[in-house]
C-alpha cells in the first residue's frame, strides 16, 4: 500500500510539473497584463461533472482572457477582422499567451445561465485571474495579418514634427518615404 500511495504522490507531482510547464515563462521585457474572466462548459445528460468538468471551465476562462486581450489588441490598432477572427487567429495554442493563472472563484455545477447549447442541463462555472503577454498576442496577430507590422508599439501617441525649409515636392517625398521605411506614418497637416 506504501508503494500505491508513492507512486500517487509522485504522479500529482508530475502533473502538476507538466501543468506549469505548459504555460511559457515570461520573457525579459514581457509586457504582462492581468485579466479576469469566466470560464464555464456545459454539461448534458451524460456529461460527468468534477475535476474534468472543472478543468475544462479553466481552460474556457484562459481562453476567454487572451481572447479579450486579443479583441482589444486589434481594435486599438484599428483592425477590421472580428473577434472570431482575432480567437481563431490564436487558437489553438492559448496557454502560451498566459504566463500565470489562478481561479478566484470555484462557483461549481449549476443550473445554466452562461451556455447556451441546447443540450446543456447543468454548467460548470469558475472565475479565473489570467496574466497574458501581451507582447506574444500581438506578435501572433501580426504574423496571422489582423494587426499590420508597425515601428510605432500600441497605445503610444503620434509625435508631430515640424520640417522647415521643405521647398520642394522630391524632398518631401524623400522625407515621407525615410519615415515610412522606419514604420511611420505620414500625416502631412499644412504647407506653407
Amino acid at each position: 500500500m506504501g508503494a500505491l500511495k508513492a507512486f500517487a504522490r509522485w504522479s500529482a507531482g508530475v502533473g502538476v510539473a507538466l501543468a506549469l510547464a505548459s504555460f511559457a515563462p515570461p520573457r525579459a521585457g514581457a509586457e504582462l497584463v492581468r485579466m479576469e474572466a469566466i470560464g464555464s462548459v456545459s454539461l448534458g445528460a451524460g456529461s460527468k461533472g468534477g475535476a474534468t468538468a472543472r478543468q475544462q471551465a479553466l481552460e474556457a476562462g484562459i481562453r476567454e482572457a487572451i481572447g479579450r486581450v486579443g479583441e482589444e489588441l486589434a481594435t486599438q490598432a484599428g483592425a477590421t477582422a472580428g473577434p472570431l477572427d482575432v480567437r481563431t487567429a490564436l487558437a489553438p495554442e492559448w496557454k502560451r499567451f498566459a504566463v500565470a493563472y489562478r481561479i478566484l472563484e470555484d462557483r461549481g455545477e449549476r443550473e445554466p445561465l452562461l451556455e447556451t447549447n441546447p443540450g446543456a442541463q447543468r454548467e460548470y462555472v469558475v472565475v479565473v485571474e489570467v496574466e497574458v503577454d501581451r507582447a506574444r498576442v500581438r506578435a501572433q496577430l501580426v504574423e496571422a495579418g489582423i494587426v499590420a507590422r508597425t515601428g510605432q508599439a500600441a497605445g503610444r501617441r503620434g509625435l508631430r514634427i515640424r520640417f522647415d525649409g521643405v521647398d520642394s515636392y522630391p524632398l518631401w517625398t524623400k522625407i515621407r518615404t525615410s519615415l515610412a521605411a522606419r514604420g511611420g506614418a505620414i500625416e502631412p497637416r499644412e504647407f506653407s
